[in-house]
């Protein structure tokens, strides 16, 4: 749905989502993406740097799995592809997700490591226009009851004093 109200404003989208590696191929992330192999794969003269030079706006699903070393990746290659210090060379990215479903797989790595490679802990990241959708479409009538009781779980509302959640 949020795609079919963006292509009415921008020419050319690109799609990607983390968890489905789209984002490995799209932008040719070195596998596994880390604070040590962070940078593109993709050479400035490549067919997929072509495409990218002509897209408007890139929306990335389930941003919130993706670890920000692969939100830096992209911005310094498009940086680096379109000449501009722009933040993502100057394209509109929409980054799509809920940070209460998985973050980023860190093997072995404490609660506090996982947190500091969120996208949220980006320097970038005050820049985005953070925008919440209040309403589940997809849920029908007869699925509300459903819907309440996991969003009610999902902001942690349903816990006792002990930090329990009976089901």
């Amino acid at each position: 749905m949020l795609m079919h109200i963006v292509k009415k404003e921008a020419d050319s989208i690109k799609c990607s989502t983390h968890s489905r590696n789209t984002s490995l191929f799209l932008f040719l992330f070195p596998v596994p993406i880390n604070e040590t192999r962070k940078t593109s794969l993709m050479s400035v003269q490549s067919r997929q740097t072509g495409d990218l030079l002509s897209t408007d706006c890139i929306m990335w699903d389930e941003a919130p799995m993706a670890p920000k070393y692969a939100l830096k990746a992209v911005d310094q290659l498009l940086r680096d592809i379109t000449q501009s210090d722009q933040p993502f060379g100057g394209k509109t990215m929409i980054l799509e997700g809920d940070f209460r479903q998985i973050p980023p797989v860190v093997p072995q790595a404490s609660r506090m490591e996982v947190v500091n490679i969120t996208i949220k802990n980006w320097s970038l990241w005050p820049h985005f226009r953070h925008i919440s959708l209040t309403e589940n479409m997809r849920a029908q009538s007869a699925a509300a009851l459903w819907c309440n009781f996991l969003i009610r779980l999902a902001n942690g509302e349903m816990q006792d004093s002990s930090g329990n959640v009976e089901l």
